[in-house]
């Protein structure tokens, strides 16, 4: 099994994507849609409204390097076997203490968008210190919770400091609003954590994309790039984690 060269950007149909598993009918859709999923299992120290997103718990950095958090190593690594696929992961230890729920900034140490070449992320955090390429550098930690990826060129966030930080890298920036995606727990959600491709010109939303203000702004600029948006379900947008393809 080969995997997808550029994170979060895949050339071909996706196989195989890590979800939430907590996704349901969404999940269900990619399934119909021939995307075999790894479902992420509960992180003891993180929010229990955000223990199992994936974005929270594992970053793909290209090929067959994975970051993944301490506290999910071990699932990972037997997943990766269970499905055949020969993966390099690297543990990454939480800062706290334990048995404490990690807090802001100390939670979201994997929350970094990466693609090849590309990591956007805070200043400082570990995994962009052990990559290669640009680096741009936000003042909001949850990135790849706010970033969807359309093209290696192409972001939509809701993020004023990452649309700034990432044109000054020549980055075509779509601003939208995060108001109408849901989040458990909280007032909303974030919009990169609703979406994720499932092949090189379909990226693939948690909810339906109609029901956001944004609706037409987010389809005319993946239009711009080729790129189909289809929507999983006829429920609101929910943030999800991220639907992160691997294979």
């Amino acid at each position: 099994m080969r995997f997808i060269k550029k994170p979060n950007l895949p050339k071909k149909a996706v196989r195989v994507a890590i979800v939430d598993k907590r996704i349901g009918e969404c999940g269900r859709r990619l399934e119909s849609l021939g995307v075999n999923l790894i479902y992420t299992e509960d992180i003891k120290s993180l929010s229990p409204f955000i223990a199992a997103h994936p974005d929270m718990q594992i970053c793909h950095a290209g090929d067959n390097r994975f970051f993944v958090i301490d506290d999910a190593f071990e699932y990972y690594v037997n997943e990766f076997e269970r499905i055949g696929a020969n993966a390099l992961c690297e543990k990454i230890n939480k800062e706290g203490t334990e048995n404490c729920l990690l807090t802001y900034p100390k939670d979201c140490v994997l929350n970094v968008a990466m693609t090849k070449g590309l990591a956007i992320g805070l200043k400082g955090n570990e995994i962009l210190k052990k990559t290669d390429g640009i680096k741009v550098y936000t003042r909001q930690g949850y990135t790849k919770c706010s970033v969807i990826f359309v093209s290696d060129k192409a972001i939509i966030t809701a993020d004023s400091s990452i649309a700034k930080s990432s044109q000054n890298f020549g980055i075509d920036v779509c601003i939208v609003s995060n108001d109408a995606v849901g989040l458990s727990g909280y007032k909303n959600g974030f919009i990169g954590g609703v979406a994720g491709k499932i092949s090189e010109n379909k990226l693939a939303f948690c909810g339906n994309l109609e029901l956001h203000d944004d609706s037409e702004k987010i389809k005319s600029f993946c239009k711009k790039y080729d790129v189909e948006c289809i929507s999983l379900s006829n429920a609101p947008l929910y943030d999800y984690g991220s639907i992160l393809p691997i294979l």
